[in-house]
């Protein structure tokens, strides 16, 4: 206590240890405000390090050196000197003063770091696709597992909280432009989960992140005018399917044989084109209805509507969006008397599957040079709407928006006489072209 003392005092002098016989023990003399004092060890070596004590302390008097008790380590001590010396180079020593700069630019870390614990980017990406299993389709969840995988391969092993948004422009950059929106969008979803939006992984509230890395806004997307069968089409696509089966049928990639009736080939484009229906639905509508219309549950031809239930109508959005499913209504008298044909005639609905899906469509399309992807649903759409003019029952029927209808699936090059001539294509009518024998 003696010692804390006086060292706290202003040192003046200081003598070396000196051994006392008469009290047996090492005695240090120091000069401490103008009054000589003494400490007192009885091993040398402890009475050597009072001296050095005072020695230094001395020292630091005489350099105006200013002593403070601190229950940091030196290490923390170093890390804290590395600190000023690097605000004094970025803003100078005039500038630096005596702010309390190094307490502000602590509190702005917090700020921006919301934990130093932060999950690796895999770890988010797993809690992520936990959460989105619950809430979204299938076909959307596999999307996302899509978008995320190279980004877990770059990224899987880094803190969440080390991802940028100069990285992230860097990586979408490698993409194409088509795909790098749909990348965009996706990741820049998986962040705002990341940023705290509906996630309950957050550790008593806090985010992950504070802000998402992918902060700009995508550019407006630009439709260009899909791609529409005309009405002379239709009938090169139906005659192919009279003419090309015998010569599609073999033996799939996987070595499974495959047969393609004429009817089941006819009934197939003629079908997608007036229901207006996507691949997949079609697809979902005969695995859990069967291919006998007659049986199938969803079509009811007395009432004249075929019922999409949530099962069968899904889409890129949230399960709670699209719980209640559509109605394809009204059957127009045309497409009613094709499924009476399908029906009376015993053809099933079946998906045209070969080497090459829809062979004979592909083959159309190449000749008239377009790409033809998911031209049928943009034929029906932009038909429907031509004949009946009525854009929200035509919304309605094909399971989309009016916006979506037109941006996206309406073409505003077909003329109303391709819709007139395809509303008036009966069974009869193709009879008498040569196209149906029954």
């Amino acid at each position: 206590m003696k010692l804390k003392k006086l060292l706290s005092g202003q040192i003046e002098s200081v003598r070396p240890p000196n051994f006392s016989s008469a009290q047996l023990v090492y005695i240090v003399n120091v000069k401490v405000d103008g009054k000589w004092q003494y400490v007192w060890r009885r091993r040398e070596s402890d009475s050597n390090d009072v001296y050095n004590q005072f020695i230094d302390r001395k020292r630091e008097q005489e350099a105006n050196a200013i002593r403070q008790t601190t229950h940091l380590t030196n290490e923390q001590l170093k890390d804290c000197e590395r600190a000023i010396y690097r605000i004094q180079q970025h803003y100078g020593c005039t500038e630096y003063g005596n702010s309390s700069i190094i307490t502000e630019a602590v509190e702005l870390f917090t700020k921006r770091v919301p934990t130093l614990n932060a999950p690796f980017v895999s770890e988010c990406i797993e809690k992520f696709l936990i959460y989105k299993r619950v809430h979204v389709v299938d076909i959307t969840l596999r999307d996302y597992i899509y978008c995320l995988k190279p980004f877990r391969k770059l990224f899987g092993d880094k803190r969440i909280t080390e991802i940028t948004s100069t990285m992230m422009k860097d990586y979408l950059d490698e993409y194409s432009v088509g795909a790098r929106r749909g990348y965009t969008i996706y990741l820049k979803t998986f962040f705002n989960y990341c940023c705290g939006a509906d996630n309950t992984e957050t550790n008593e509230g806090y985010a992950w992140i504070l802000k998402n890395p992918i902060n700009w806004r995508l550019p407006k997307q630009k439709w260009n005018s899909p791609d529409v069968l005309e009405f002379e089409d239709i009938l090169k696509v139906i005659k192919l399917s009279t003419d090309c089966p015998k010569e599609t049928n073999g033996l799939t990639r996987n070595h499974q044989f495959f047969y393609r009736d004429t009817h089941e080939l006819i009934a197939y484009y003629i079908f997608r084109i007036f229901s207006m229906m996507r691949r997949q639905e079609f697809i979902r509508i005969i695995e859990y209805g069967g291919m006998d219309i007659t049986k199938n549950k969803y079509f009811d031809l007395e009432k004249k509507h075929i019922v999409l239930t949530p099962d069968i109508y899904q889409k890129r959005r949230s399960l709670e969006n699209f719980k209640y499913g559509r109605i394809i209504k009204p059957i127009h008298s045309t497409f009613l008397k094709w499924l009476e044909w399908i029906a009376e005639n015993n053809i099933r609905l079946r998906y045209p599957r070969s080497k090459l899906e829809e062979f004979e469509l592909r083959l159309v399309c190449k000749r008239k040079g377009i790409k033809g992807v998911n031209i049928l649903r943009h034929t029906g759409i932009t038909y429907h709407l031509l004949k009946f003019n009525q854009s929200t029952v035509t919304a309605n029927s094909a399971g989309t928006s009016l916006k979506m209808i037109e941006t996206h699936y309406l073409s505003k090059t077909i003329t109303m006489d391709n819709a007139i001539n395809f509303y008036n294509f009966t069974p009869d009518k193709a009879k008498e072209l040569g196209l149906i024998h029954s």
